[in-house]
């Protein structure tokens, strides 16, 4: 019986990277602006999901527990391999922005901010996660993430603003 239980959820974990790969890719290589680095964050992240998928007490909250042990993952390759400074723009992916300039100049204007803006600009802008799954996804509390992110995207406005991009 039990083996049939984590075979179950093994299945579920493999269904879930299997529909979500392209999105689980973006988050990495969002935090880690560099390919392989993602590549490697993701895969120590599958592993650890896979292996310590019995501590996931509610399956509707696969998507946040798997981009925390992601995102915490991402941290941890930053801290063995520094990001480099360069400008890449691949993570932008929105349908709707097609001009490249334009493409650069978002992604000038998103560096810009720190980290605890960005991030949940990020996640809440181009991955469509909802407050209370940023807050479980970082760890912080929901009333934090709202105000974050509404001084980020303030901040953003007024870099956007300054930039003389209205």
């Amino acid at each position: 019986m039990w083996k049939e239980i984590k075979m179950e959820g093994i299945e579920k974990l493999s269904q879930y990277f299997e529909e979500n790969q392209e999105y689980c890719y973006r988050v990495a290589y969002h935090y880690t602006q560099n390919s392989e680095l993602a590549k490697d964050a993701l895969q120590e992240a599958i592993i650890k999901a896979m292996v310590h998928y019995s501590q996931l007490r509610n399956e509707k909250y696969m998507k946040t527990w798997f981009y925390r042990i992601l995102i915490n993952e991402c941290k941890n390759m930053l801290k063995k391999f520094p990001r480099r400074e360069e400008l890449d723009i691949n993570w932008i992916e929105d349908p709707a922005v097609h001009d490249q300039n334009l493409k650069i100049a978002v992604d000038h204007c998103l560096e810009s901010l720190k980290p605890q803006y960005r991030d949940i600009i990020y996640l809440k802008y181009f991955q469509g996660f909802e407050f209370k799954e940023i807050s479980r996804i970082l760890g912080v509390r929901n009333g934090t993430v709202k105000s974050r992110y509404y001084k980020g995207m303030e901040l953003l406005k007024t870099q956007w603003e300054g930039e003389n991009h209205v």
